[in-house]
């Protein structure tokens, strides 16, 4: 059983409000410990009322006072009772709740309900957890968009609904005139349909004689929307809109309701009790909702964001459409939005995403009980890096979750955020030593650090913290790395360290060979697999994200360009030009261009991009989960970066390596794929593309076959990573 103590602004009427008191509820009821702390409201009652604990504080304001006085209070009650995870449901129970879940310890996770205005001082001030969830896919994009957060951070889920409390009313009690029903808060920002159907009262009640519209709710729209009632009940001779005020049950407005008009969860909420839908927002306009239209629904969580406008005439012709139906045929329609609920929004689904989201977070550390550092080129939004950390981490925390890693990175702060981990600036040589001094073993965390093919100045600064380690008395591992290239004066330098590292893992024979020659012991010394094949793959709908307006299947006409600079020689200026021409007029496939290391890469994907008409330029930087996911539909990857033609071997789709680089070369080779020079030319690429894409079928089993045998070598170097950790931490207890 966990202890949950969630934190929200207020519990008055609202579609984010009714989410916290429907999540609570099921929580409870599914025997997790829960408590709710806000400003309180009706659902506060509901609450109480079914069991559980609400603790009021003013989390709804933003004055600086009521802010530090919500702090006291939750700093009171966490120091008094020990909780599991503190979780919070906006901005501001999200500012205070970070704050506190950092002095006591706890794990931190948010929900995301709405897509906010975002200005340069929000983005500073909004705190996101170590997971967050989002409810619906849109706003996992706006998360990513607009705070950076890592798309694997962030989990999906649904409105639930409780189809046991909506339920259709009994048969025999239909109304005897039409009745359209909207819910929803009034203020400005979320009134629009009610507007609309003031506006179209008098036309509806001409229309269908009897006619009333009610309008449920409250906000700072409600006394001009009381004025153009009044108006409209005036133009139309009688009472046709009735505005009710709020209302924390709605069954009985909604029970028997023709029409339903509005978005959101109250959409939701009048599908469970079987009455036809037409969704409609200040955001956008759906019109009639049917079960064949869920997947546009769904992209904005029934909000209609990104859909066009609202405006009456058309909403006029959804309502006539819909009124001017058989009883018989609105029943059916509302049956089968109920059966949308039923199956796609249970309550049961929502609280089982919930679960898993805080099953997966780490209990927090402070960064003086941190027990691994770990070095590489992170922070520097190189794909095929950051790839490797996400991976270096799960395959850590997958077998030891409570273990504390800080990172050495260019953006600690962003790498804190993005992993849930303690960072230090790779430039702070200060905080570098302080954390040495508190780890318990220093890794050398992937890629190919000891080189000097870049800069004499990168072997050196690699070179010193390992010697830093050591003094500090740390033992030292090489973990999943490669060794150069280096000049001869490099690869004397190197040697030295190679002999005191304490074990080495190294992901190509070359680098295995120049250990023995340097005089390593082949017991310390291992043959091993990138740490990015223990990624999975991420689920469709996240990176879709990728390429909006597109669905899964347009990939399969597609293929991936993952260029470098060249570091040889250099490529062949003509040659993917002319293979995209080929491929366009042969195949119909369409490159998709995707820039590894943003900075690097950039300029040459931009100057191939603009000789291949009809190319796609990836303009989001997708994680390693989600580069395979896509890599996975497509129909091959022509790469100079070795993440890509890992991802590509880990998705099962055939690649070719152009690159003379012994990292690309050697995993090409161990799998069985083509390779390259850069300079080839068109002629010989277009061939060897052919050759290729003539054998896919072949292809695709042998390397799900080989992906398989790479992961189960780099989750034996993760079990021996935290194998040292543990035997180090038990060294160190007494």
């Amino acid at each position: 059983m966990a202890k949950i103590l969630m934190t929200a602004m207020s519990l008055g009427i609202g579609g984010a409000e009714t989410h916290v008191l429907e999540i609570a509820t099921e929580l409870s009821r599914l025997g997790e410990s829960v408590t709710v702390a806000s400003a309180g409201g009706v659902f506060a009652d509901l609450l109480k009322d079914r069991g559980i604990r609400h603790i009021t504080a003013p989390l709804d304001s933003r004055n600086f006072g009521s802010m530090i006085r919500s702090y006291r209070i939750l700093d009171r009650l966490l120091r008094e009772e020990t909780f599991d995870v503190l979780h919070a449901h906006a901005r501001i129970p999200a500012l205070i709740s970070a704050r506190l879940a950092k002095k006591h310890g706890i794990r931190f996770v948010t929900t995301a309900h709405y897509p906010f205005r975002v200005t340069g001082l929000l983005r500073r001030l909004s705190q996101w957890g170590e997971q967050t969830i989002a409810v619906s896919e849109d706003i996992r994009a706006y998360l990513v968009r607009e705070y950076g957060l890592c798309p694997d951070n962030i989990t999906v889920t649904i409105n639930g609904i409780d189809t046991g409390f909506y339920t259709p009313p009994a048969p025999g009690k239909e109304e005897p005139f039409p009745r359209i029903v909207s819910v929803s808060r009034l203020d400005a920002d979320r009134s629009a349909p009610a507007h609309a159907l003031c506006a179209l009262a008098p036309r509806l009640a001409s229309l269908f004689p009897g006619i009333r519209i009610e309008l449920a709710g409250d906000g700072d729209d409600l006394p001009a929307l009381r004025a153009e009632a009044d108006a409209a009940n005036r133009a139309a001779g009688r009472e046709t809109v009735r505005l009710t005020g709020p209302l924390s049950d709605v069954r009985d407005l909604l029970s028997g309701a023709s029409v339903f008009v509005n978005v959101s969860r109250a959409a939701l909420e009048a599908m469970a009790m079987a009455v036809p839908v037409i969704l409609a927002g200040n955001e956008g306009y759906l019109g009639i909702f049917r079960p064949s239209g869920l997947s546009r629904a769904l992209e904005s969580n029934f909000c209609c964001r990104g859909c066009e406008p609202l405006t009456p005439d058309r909403l006029l012709s959804d309502l006539v459409a819909v009124l001017s139906l058989s009883p018989e045929e609105r029943k059916e329609m509302g049956e089968a939005n109920r059966s949308v609920v039923e199956t796609q929004f249970s309550l049961s689904r929502m609280a089982e995403d919930y679960r898993s989201v805080y099953r997966s977070v780490r209990p927090y550390r402070r960064p003086e009980s941190g027990d691994l550092f770990l070095c590489g080129y992170y922070g520097q939004r190189n794909l095929g890096d950051e790839a490797m950390l996400r991976a270096i981490l799960c395959g850590i925390r997958s077998r030891d979750p409570d273990r504390s890693v800080t990172v050495l990175s260019a953006r600690p702060k962003e790498t804190a955020c993005r992993y849930g981990v303690s960072s230090v600036g790779r430039l702070n040589p200060f905080r570098i030593r302080a954390a040495l001094s508190r780890a318990s073993l220093f890794v050398l965390g992937g890629g190919n650090l000891l080189q000097d093919g870049t800069s004499a100045r990168s072997l050196l600064y690699y070179r010193t913290l390992f010697r830093w380690a050591k003094s500090a008395g740390l033992p030292c591992v090489l973990y999943a790395n490669g060794i150069g290239p280096l000049s001869t004066r490099g690869a004397e330098r190197v040697r030295p360290l190679l002999r005191e590292a304490d074990r080495i893992s190294l992901r190509e024979e070359a680098s295995l060979s120049f250990c023995e020659e340097a005089g390593v012991p082949a017991e310390k010394r291992i043959l091993t697999a990138d740490p990015v094949f223990l990624l999975t793959p991420a689920p469709e709908e996240q990176w879709m994200r990728l390429f909006p307006g597109k669905t899964p299947g347009f990939l399969s006409g597609c293929f991936l360009i993952a260029l470098r600079p060249g570091t040889g020689e250099a490529p062949d200026p003509e040659a993917i030009p002319a293979l995209c021409a080929y491929l366009k007029r042969e195949s119909g496939l369409t490159p998709v261009f995707l820039a590894m290391h943003r900075k690097a890469d950039s300029p040459l994907l931009r100057t191939l991009q603009a000789q291949c008409p009809g190319s796609i330029v990836l303009s989001g930087e997708p994680t390693g989960s989600e580069l395979i996911g896509m890599l996975s539909r497509m129909a091959f990857c022509l790469t100079g970066r070795l993440h890509a033609l890992v991802a590509s071997v880990a998705a099962g789709t055939p690649c070719l390596s152009l690159s003379d680089e012994e990292k690309l070369t050697a995993l090409a080779a161990r799998v069985s794929l083509p390779s390259l020079s850069p300079a080839a030319g068109a002629d010989a690429l277009i061939s060897a593309v052919t050759d290729l894409l003539s054998r896919g079928e072949t292809i695709r089993p042998e390397l799900v076959l080989e992906s398989e045998r790479l992961r189960k070598l780099a989750e034996e170097d993760a079990d021996e990573i935290v194998r040292i950790l543990n035997d180090e931490t038990e060294k160190g207890e007494p």
